[in-house]
């Protein structure tokens, strides 16, 4: 499920949970593999993919994750 967190036109923040990637990445590879959050990285290179393809200049980071927080929460942040 995505959930948006914020919709301001200088900020989008939204989170994912229960991630389908993340179980699968667990279910095939175990738990220890899991916490590494490669899935992180595929994540992060799509939205800067979706956001270069819209030609919006944003800043992309990742602010929580399923294991810490129970879900991942991504913002993008127009850049000045």
């Amino acid at each position: 499920m995505l959930k948006v967190v914020v919709s301001i036109t200088s900020q989008l923040t939204h989170r994912v949970g229960p991630c389908v990637f993340l179980s699968a990445i667990r279910e095939k590879y175990g738990e220890d593999v899991a916490k590494l959050l490669t899935c992180k990285h595929t994540d992060l290179s799509a939205l800067e993919t979706l956001y270069n393809n819209l030609n919006l200049s944003v800043d992309v980071r990742m602010e929580a994750s399923i294991p810490s927080e129970g879900y991942c929460q991504f913002t993008a942040v127009r850049k000045t």
